[in-house]
């Protein structure tokens, strides 16, 4: 995936969660 800007850890770890997030939304669970 693409990187974001400098070294921050929650950039690298954020991307693949908000991945994760959207394909459990496809799937109907819905998280706060």
């Amino acid at each position: 995936f693409e990187r974001l800007e400098g070294n921050d850890p929650n950039a690298l770890i954020g991307l693949p969660l908000i991945q994760l997030i959207r394909m459990l939304n496809n799937e109907g669970v819905h998280i706060p």
